[in-house]
């Protein structure tokens, strides 16, 4: 059969070799698509499910799954790398024909699978890339290797999810897109009653709870914003929020979540979120938390260019640096290896912030819980983040998780890897103009819409401390301590007379896991982590 199909190709090809236009093209495609096909059976799949001409575009069993998720087979393929903790292929190109009308033809190879897998002749690097993609994600599902951990659509719940609006109920639409329209029309209408519009913030991030086994969704937390404060305004009372990017924000309405849900458990341990496990408190294993964010988080995880050839590799490059958020300006820089001073910055030095790209890789090691939280409960981590624009899957994987290869994290602690989607039919148009210097935050323990002045990092018009800032997280914390018995606070050395610094120095096991993670980006030759003043960490709370 083989012979015989080889045969009548050759034949198609001699027929056609004098027809010329799009005659000559179908042949030519249709002759590129079955030595694709032989390819493919040469690797050990069996996708021919027929003979005729028209069943070739459906035999292929990545094409649906590339049809039904809407991404490509790159970030499918690069997908399936991150879920199975192995290394991306690598692509190696191989050009022919003439110099004017040059053919490409790319191999992925996977070194430490001993696999490699070749494309079609194409005529950009582009196609050929994801041609050898598009075969070996066959070669991968065929073996029912390929596990996509995405959640049901229809695990959303419209009646515990007030915000999802008319798509709550229209199972074409993935929770990833529902979770962008519920932040959406949630901030429309939380905000409507402020004169801070919402139609100026350009960044918008939300936290998610999910219930696997009820099948609902909570929406814990959302806020807007995109800079930080000014050196001028660098608190030494903890009273003000230094970085006030949405994906920050959120974060810290997640800990006040936290915090309320702790206080929960102590009333009734069924109501609460939290199980015991191993002398400390531990989410219940159905719940999964999600980060939705409208745009790629600043710094690493946004620095490439789509139309690039090199991009990879220019983006390997400055991978080695880390990048960081400037005063109360929008958009990052290049961080130089300094040590900041409470006495610089007030003699016109600027205030450097490390960049959201990586404070969420921080988050993927060390957990969304904290220093603090850390002495109480287990580490959390985000079970998926989804990114709306900018979304480029092998940037975004480098940057939020893969940067530091395989590192290996103190107990209890772990390199996690979130499951990486984007949004495509909820895809929002993002406003141009210069952003404003308000950030807005709201979450499900407090109830109500905050508004900050990100220059200040206080309450706007007020000036007052705002319910996130350090001082009034130290204050839940320690309410929280005067709720544990003496069982409990057992090996939780902070005392209610200690610093805000004293205490975060007493949570050993993620001061050791924190340190080592700052000793892996030096020997990654990414430098050192930049940190603000000591000086900001050593006030106290009486009250």
């Amino acid at each position: 059969m083989e012979m015989k199909s080889i045969k009548m190709e050759k034949d198609e090809e001699i027929s056609n070799a004098g027809i010329n236009g799009r005659q000559n093209w179908q042949n030519k495609t249709l002759t590129m698509k079955r030595r694709l096909i032989r390819e493919r059976n040469f690797r050990g799949s069996e996708y021919l499910k027929g003979k005729k001409d028209d069943s070739l575009a459906l035999v292929s069993k990545a094409k649906r799954l590339i049809e039904s998720s809407g991404k490509n087979a790159v970030a499918l393929l690069f997908e399936f790398c991150q879920q199975k903790y192995i290394a991306v292929p690598e692509i190696i190109y191989t050009s022919n024909g003439s110099i004017r009308r040059p053919t490409f033809r790319a191999q992925a190879r996977f070194g430490t699978l001993h696999l490699s897998f070749s494309g079609n002749h194409c005529n950009t690097k582009r196609e050929a890339k994801a041609s050898c993609c598009l075969i070996a994600l066959d070669y991968f599902l065929q073996r029912e290797c390929l596990i996509i951990s995405e959640p049901s659509t229809s695990s959303i719940s419209a009646s515990t999810c007030n915000y999802i609006t008319q798509i709550s109920n229209d199972n074409s639409y993935t929770i990833f897109e529902r979770f962008a329209a519920t932040i959406f029309s949630h901030v429309a209408a939380k905000c409507h009653a402020y004169s801070h519009s919402e139609e100026s913030d350009k960044v918008r991030a939300g936290v998610f709870m999910v219930d696997a086994y009820s099948k609902q969704c909570f929406l814990i937390s959302w806020a807007t914003g995109s800079k930080c404060i000014g050196g001028n305004y660098l608190n030494l009372h903890g009273e003000v929020v230094n970085d006030c990017h949405a994906e920050i924000l959120s974060r810290r309405g997640l800990l006040r979540f936290l915090y309320q849900q702790i206080k929960v458990f102590k009333r009734n341990e069924s109501a609460s979120i939290f199980v015991s496990k191993k002398g400390k408190l531990a989410v219940r294993p159905n719940l999964s938390f999600h980060l939705f964010i409208n745009t790629a988080p600043c710094g690493d995880g946004r620095v490439f260019a789509f139309s690039s050839e090199k991009i990879i590799e220019v983006a390997e490059k400055l991978s080695r640096k880390r990048w960081e958020a400037v005063d109360f300006r929008e958009g990052t820089v290049l961080v130089p290896d300094i040590v900041q001073t409470y006495d610089g910055i007030q003699g016109a030095e600027r205030l450097r912030t490390m960049s959201c790209s990586d404070k969420i890789l921080k988050w993927n090691i060390l957990g969304l819980q904290g220093c603090l939280l850390s002495s109480l409960m287990q580490p959390i981590y985000f079970s998926s983040i989804s990114i709306e624009h900018l979304f480029h899957f092998a940037h975004l994987s480098r940057s939020l998780c893969c940067r530091l290869g395989a590192y290996v994290v103190p107990e209890p602690f772990l390199l996690h890897h979130p499951h990486l989607a984007t949004c495509y039919k909820t895809m929002s148009r993002r406003n141009s103009t210069k952003t404003s210097l308000l950030a807005a935050n709201w979450n499900i323990s407090d109830g109500t819409v905050e508004i900050i002045n990100a220059q200040t990092g206080q309450i706007q018009d007020t000036c007052k401390p705002s319910r996130l800032c350090k001082r009034n997280m130290f204050r839940s914390y320690r309410s929280v301590l005067k709720l544990l018995s003496s069982e409990e606070n057992k090996g939780v050395i902070p005392m209610l007379s200690s610093s805000y610094l004293e205490v975060k120095n007493a949570c050993k096991d993620y001061i050791v896991a924190r340190d080592h993670f700052f000793q892996a980006l030096i020997d990654n030759g990414a430098g050192k982590w930049l940190k603000k003043p000591i000086e900001e960490k050593m006030f106290y709370v009486t009250e």
